[in-house]
């Protein structure tokens, strides 16, 4: 590891941040613990000088992982022009008694002279923790996705100089609904960096304000947001609203490189007549999709549930598309490609139930996915009644891969283990 001049100094005060950290020449071949992980301080100024350190602007690689996932770190390295090799229980022998039996793993970069080097601590916890997961997963594909997950969740802290864990990969891609956490305190940069460390793919339903530091975090924006649900194209008084907002949202959409931009049907009102304001959506939403069908954006419509009661956001009593045939035959009306159901599967238990069968007939008009548990609208765990791994399945069979974004609230003393929980039932064998 390498870090900045203060080095006794961070080591002593214990500062766990990455930016004031340790310099290799203050405690070469001392063993030091950084947000929890173990690191050796690389020995010999032909390894770190101080000159390379200040060149590389003071990075640190900080990296816990399972003996079985070194080749996921191998490959990231090289990706990066690194060149790795692996000693197993290798290093000061001293520190390797006192610490436990860990390996030592060393990437250093192929460059001309003074290498940089990233060293790896591997607890035998975590090793047997990943080689159970290893021997319960039936594919390749699915052992990779949890184990990048495994990695992301137990201490992964990442400078500038490696990536963050590879993305999960599944079929489809992996998001979440920022607003979800916002009352937990989690701001959407905050959001994000879980996201990355979790090998997600994208994020949704955060201001647009927030978009940029999402996205220089690696991630997609995976749905951009127009006009609310409430005010919607069922009323003639938002006509003009909705138009203006979809047009904006389309966009905004093309700017930051989405491919997707959220609509609703809105509120029923006093008098409302239900064919004319099914007419009404279907005319509002066909004046937007020229230009949507220019900028290659999809409008994904959402369906949402008008029972359920249980607290803010659970349910939207008045809601004008509250049943999930009834917008299925709206979106096969505007007849356009860019124009598909977003399938909140917590919204349609709620209202319709038969979620697979459902998926199986509508495949062809699903340009999305939300998830949450029902009742209560919280985490998708056992406390709850829908069973979420043979209906990812379903979606999988189906050839979908695009998004599927958790919009549970989240309801555990941590959230991150929440999302993490989230994600890790969606990827299934």
């Amino acid at each position: 590891i390498s870090a900045s001049e203060d080095a006794c100094t961070a080591w002593r005060a214990r500062t766990g941040g990455e930016k004031r950290l340790i310099k290799a020449h203050s405690l070469r071949g001392e063993f030091v613990q950084i947000r929890g992980v173990d690191l050796r301080v690389a020995e010999g100024p032909d390894i770190v000088p101080a000159e390379v350190v200040s060149q590389h602007n003071n990075e640190i690689w900080a990296v816990r992982f399972p003996s079985a996932l070194l080749f996921f770190v191998r490959v990231a390295a090289k990706d990066r022009g690194y060149q790795g090799e692996v000693h197993c229980g290798s290093g000061n022998e001293e520190g390797i008694n006192r610490h436990g039996n860990r390996g030592f793993n060393r990437f250093s970069s192929p460059s001309k002279g003074p290498r940089k080097v990233l060293s790896v601590f591997v607890g035998w916890k975590l090793a047997f923790r990943c080689l159970t997961i290893l021997l319960m997963s039936s594919s390749r594909r699915n052992f990779i996705s949890r184990a990048a997950l495994t990695a992301g969740g137990l201490g992964l802290s990442a400078g500038r100089g490696l990536a963050a864990p590879a993305k999960i990969d599944t079929p489809f891609k992996h998001s979440v609904m920022g607003w979800c956490f916002g009352g937990r305190g989690v701001n959407p940069k905050e959001l994000g960096e879980w996201c990355v460390k979790l090998g997600m793919h994208g994020m949704e339903g955060i201001p647009q304000t927030s978009y940029k530091d999402v996205m220089d975090l690696g991630l997609e924006i995976s749905l951009v947001g127009s006009h609310g649900f409430a005010q919607g194209p069922c009323d003639p008084k938002y006509t003009d609203m909705v138009i203006q907002k979809l047009k904006d949202g389309i966009e905004v959409a093309s700017q930051v490189k989405a491919k997707r931009v959220i609509t609703f049907t809105g509120m029923r009102y006093d008098g409302m007549d239900d064919a004319k304001a099914a007419q009404l959506c279907i005319d509002t939403w066909k004046k937007v999709l020229p230009l949507a069908e220019k900028k290659g954006i999809t409008i994904c419509f959402e369906h949402l549930n008008s029972r359920a009661t249980e607290g803010k956001m659970t349910g939207h009593a008045g809601y004008f598309g509250d049943d999930v045939d009834f917008c299925v035959d709206l979106v096969k009306q505007v007849g356009s490609e860019n124009f598909k159901l977003l399938f909140d599967i917590y919204h349609v238990e709620i209202m319709n139930g038969d979620v697979i069968r459902r998926i199986r007939e509508y495949k062809d008009y699903i340009g999305h996915y939300h998830t949450a548990g029902n009742p209560g609208r919280g985490e998708i765990d056992a406390s709850q009644e829908i069973n979420y791994p043979p209906i990812i399945r379903e979606i999988i069979k189906t050839g979908f891969t695009d998004y599927v974004a958790q919009e549970f609230i989240p309801t555990w003393e941590d959230p991150f283990k929440s999302l993490k929980h989230g994600v890790e039932t969606c990827i299934v064998r």
